[in-house]
């Protein structure tokens, strides 16, 4: 609705019956509705398979790697700590899957490890 409307119409459109609490509450409705949607309810995990998301990509990327295909792992900031914790729980915990063709590629992301870790 790009058209430029008389000034009166537009004053008009302004004037509503709905006050400012409603709108807040609209939007905190339509935005925990879209929560839902993404993600299937809260905490529930990827709606689809109905099991948490790392679990869905760990098992998509196990799968690939094991079918000797190549997969790169993305993410910046918190999606490349993500995606650093993704790799190394496929690297230690599943030794059988071939880990030659996974790449990790990683921007801005947050040290996920320390010496601790590595040593333990």
């Amino acid at each position: 609705d790009n058209q430029v409307r008389p000034r009166k119409e537009r004053k008009a459109r302004k004037r509503s019956n709905t006050t400012e609490s409603d709108k807040h509450a609209d939007k905190n409705t339509q935005d925990e509705q879209t929560k839902n949607d993404v993600v299937g309810g809260k905490g529930s995990g990827c709606r689809a398979h109905g099991e948490k998301l790392m679990v869905v990509l760990r098992e998509l990327v196990t799968t690939a790697l094991s079918a000797g295909r190549t997969v790169h792992l993305t993410g910046h900031s918190l999606g490349g700590g993500l995606t650093t914790v993704l790799a190394l729980d496929i690297v230690i915990n599943f030794p059988e899957v071939p880990i030659k063709r996974l790449h990790v590629w990683t921007f801005g992301a947050p040290q996920v490890v320390d010496e601790a870790f590595l040593h333990s």
